[in-house]
């Protein structure tokens, strides 16, 4: 099933909508927030960018990966105060991992598919796949499925999307199908170190509840979680992983190859 998010599976059009308006507007907040504008490359190599990233730095609790976990003054300037201008990129995850992700996005001739990336898209180029009807940017979405992509695709980014799934493998074979022979997967997820992320503790109305905890199978985990997987394994048994790690902002950056 090539579906987005189950954040998005039981909307209806005109909900969806409504939330895609919401999401722009920063109506369910009752307070107007700046639009979203596109990330450029240029700007994430610059002095600018890494300035924004290193705001209110260091803090007294120290820079760790547990900035989500809390939430730091620097943890919500980016999420918060600053997402209209950093974007996808406000992620601590994803400027550790930078090079990583500019190398799939930009490669040239490349079609890359953002999986659930109609909140912030992670490039001007790559194609949205999603379940609402236009995306941060006010383009509209493409495609709601990567079922219904007209041809294998040479890439698939995907952020903090997958633990929205109601069933993770399907997901994941989805993602398989989509892309060519040696075609790249980046996904970047939560962590369970974050513990309002952790299943049965995330509760979102506009985005949908997490039904899933993921973390490594490098490290023992704390007792009871709830939707517990080793996030390296299960895309382990699909794909050949080149690089699962801890990341910054209590996330988990996984690139692997179809094989």
């Amino acid at each position: 099933m090539g579906g987005i998010a189950r954040r998005l599976f039981g909307s209806s059009v005109a909900q969806a909508w409504r939330a895609a308006r919401a999401r722009l507007s920063g109506a369910s907040a009752g307070t107007a927030i700046p639009p979203l504008a596109p990330v450029e490359p240029a700007f994430l190599r610059s002095a600018e960018y890494r300035r924004l990233m290193a705001e209110h730095l260091p803090d007294p609790r120290g820079y760790d990966r547990h900035e989500a976990q809390n939430e730091t003054p620097s943890f919500r300037f980016r999420h918060h105060e600053m997402r209209h201008r950093l974007g996808a990129f406000r992620w601590r995850g994803l400027q550790e991992h930078l090079d990583e992700v500019l190398a799939l996005v930009e490669a040239p001739g490349a079609t890359i598919a953002d999986l659930g990336g109609a909140a912030c898209p992670v490039h001007a180029g790559a194609v949205v796949v999603d379940r609402l009807p236009c995306d941060g940017w006010g383009r509209p979405v493409p495609y709601a499925d990567l079922s219904r992509l007209p041809a294998p695709v040479d890439g698939v980014f995907t952020s903090h999307a997958l633990e929205h799934f109601d069933d993770l493998d399907r997901a994941l074979e989805a993602i398989e199908r989509a892309l060519r022979p040696g075609g790249r997967l980046i996904a970047h997820l939560p962590s369970y170190t974050c513990v309002r992320w952790r299943a049965g503790h995330h509760a979102n109305e506009r985005y949908g509840d997490h039904r899933w905890t993921f973390g490594l199978s490098e490290d023992a985990k704390p007792e009871g979680l709830i939707g517990y997987r080793d996030v390296d394994t299960a895309i382990g048994e699909r794909f050949a992983i080149e690089v699962a790690a801890y990341c910054g902002d209590d996330s988990i950056f996984v690139s692997a190859v179809r094989r």
